[in-house]
Order: C-alpha cells, then structure tokens, then sequence
C-alpha cells in the first residue's frame, strides 16, 4: 500500500479543521508547488477581497475545473447545486442514487467542509434509517443548515454525541398529526439537548390539520425548545387562534422571538408565509408578515381560487386576535 502523497495530507487536514484558513493556505501553497491551477484557486478564494482580475481569474478557474475537483463527490451531491467558498464546496444538494449505490455515499472525507446540505427528495426520505445512517455516518458536524430532514430523524440528531453545529434546521414532511408515542419519544431527545445546542431556527413542514400546540409541549419544557428563537410551521388557519393563545400563555417560558405559520413544497424550494406572530413587551400580541403569492401557471391559477377563500377565513380568525395592526398585514 502506498503512502499518502503530501496534498493528500494537506486536504485531510482541511476536512479535519473545516472552519480554520491555516490548513486551506497550506494546501493551496503545497498545490502552487505541484503546478496545479487549484493552489491558485484556493488562495484567491481566502482573500478578504479581491479586485476585477483576481475575481474574474477565481471564476475562470472554477469554470475550467470545478467539475474536476468535485470528483471527490461526484455520486454524492448534485452538482448543479453546489456551491464554492474559501476554495471547497459549503453547500449542495444529496443527490438521488440507486439504492444498491447509496451506501458509498457514506463517510465521503470531503463533506466536511459543506455548510449546508439539502435532503428533500421524497424518495430519499421513505429510506429513513438510510438518511440517518448517512446524516451521523458522515462528516457533516461543520453543518450549519439541514434542511429537508423527515420528522422521524429530528430526535435522533437531537441525541446525537458529539454535537452538531447547526443553527437552523428544516425538516420537511413532518407529516400527519404525531401520535403519543413519538411526541414523547421527542421530549425525551429535546430534553437531553445533546445534538442540537447551537440550533435557533427550527422549521416544521407539510403538517396536516389539528397542529396545535398541545403537540409541542417541549417548546416550553425542554432546554432544545426554550433555545429557539424562530419557528415556522404549516397548521391549519383554525389551528391559529389556540396557538396564540399558548404563546401567550407560554410567555418567558419560551425564547421564541417569532412563530411564523407558512408553508413549503415537498422539496423546500417554493414558500410563502401567512402570517408571523412576533414577540412583543406584551408577549405575542403583534400579528405582522405576508400573504404568500401563487405562481401564475395553470396550475398557480387553481390555487389562486382557493387562496381566495383562505383568505377571507384568514380575516375571520385575524379578527379574533386581540391588538391587531390590520396594516402589518401586506398582501401581494
């Protein structure tokens, strides 16, 4: 077995220290002194800035060989999606594989340095125990973004040692309503807040009706909630007045600073938010955002029927709520 080449090295030290410059300007020198372009790449890219030529050669450069260096995950991102900072890959999208072929997407050294990474393929998401083989198989702990998760793995990165870095965190079809058993089974991974200690954004889509805060007691009761400040959910519009009601109740038992009832297309890419309920000295009181825009295809054009009667029942609910600034509310 040969011994590793010095750049080999020099990028495993990268991929163990994902966050210090120090390991990225010496594999860029190492890579200068080999005669390749990519030392050149990666140095450019650390400058704090760079004038018309330096960006323009970055650009070049990247165009000329970013399929090259992206060999390394190939198979394991889309690589359309992906994109470059301080010279390596900080975000992307998991690419679908056949299932026989997942599992060498395990473990790939060079996910280190992704940032955020998007899961939503619906087909990779009824693999729930593959997704969460891959999510604490790999070395994704420099993550500060996840967005696509099934419900299903949110307790199972909530106990996960060593912790991860993530500030904010989707997960996608929450599904129907849970039931008893997994609402607990959530408490008790929320209450050990081991995984999740830096998480402040959490967003919970593709909910069905009767998703009221009766489903979300750890919010206030577990240091995993009390250390959100942001949470957007799909509920239905009756749903709204009894969790008004909560947040208020709830008070400073809560750190939320805005709850924010919206809603996101299977694959996370399309949004649009109803309404944010947004702290006040008072506490919830203070109804502010926007009523999202369809798009104008056909399709767009039947939701834009329906739409119309969820908004004059949006009116109805809105003037139940007390302290309501009807001109927070942009429609558009």
């Amino acid at each position: 077995m040969s011994e590793p080449s010095p750049t080999q090295d020099a990028f495993q030290a990268v991929y163990d220290a994902p966050d210090d410059d120090a390991p990225r300007a010496a594999l860029a020198e190492a890579l200068r002194a080999a005669g390749d372009p990519r030392g050149d790449f990666i140095a450019l890219s650390l400058e704090p800035s760079l004038d018309k030529a330096g960006d323009k050669e970055k650009r070049r450069l990247l165009k000329a060989h970013g399929a090259e260096w992206l060999e390394p995950l190939r198979h394991v991102v889309v690589q359309k999606s992906v994109k470059w900072a301080r010279g390596f890959p900080v975000a992307a999208e998991l690419a679908m594989r056949p299932p026989a072929e997942r599992d060498a997407s395990i473990g790939v050294p060079a996910l280190a340095t992704l940032r955020a990474l998007h899961l939503g393929k619906r087909e990779l998401g009824f693999d729930g125990a593959w997704l969460q083989r891959f999510l604490l198989g790999s070395p994704l702990r420099n993550l500060r973004v996840l967005t696509g998760v099934w419900r299903d793995l949110l307790p199972a990165l909530a106990a996960s040692d060593p912790p991860w870095k993530l500030e904010r965190l989707h997960c996608l079809y929450w599904g129907g309503r849970p039931g008893k058993g997994e609402v607990k089974d959530a408490k008790r991974a929320f209450e050990a807040q081991i995984g999740l200690p830096a998480l402040r954004d959490l967003t919970l889509t593709y909910v069905a009706s009767g998703n009221g805060p009766s489903l979300y007691p750890w919010l206030a009761t577990t240091a995993f909630g009390k250390g959100l400040r942001s949470l957007t959910m799909d509920c239905e519009w009756s749903d709204i007045p009894a969790w008004h009601a909560q947040l208020v109740a709830w008070g400073d038992a809560v750190s939320l600073e805005r709850v924010t009832f919206g809603h996101e297309d299977q694959d996370g890419r399309f949004r649009h938010d109803w309404l944010s309920l947004v702290r006040t000295e008072r506490g919830f009181t203070k109804i502010t955002g926007v009523v999202g825009h369809m798009p104008a295809g056909p399709p767009g054009r039947l939701r834009n029927e329906i739409r119309k009667d969820e908004l004059a029942r949006l009116d109805d609910i809105l003037a139940t709520l007390p302290d309501l600034d009807e001109r927070a509310i942009e429609r558009r």
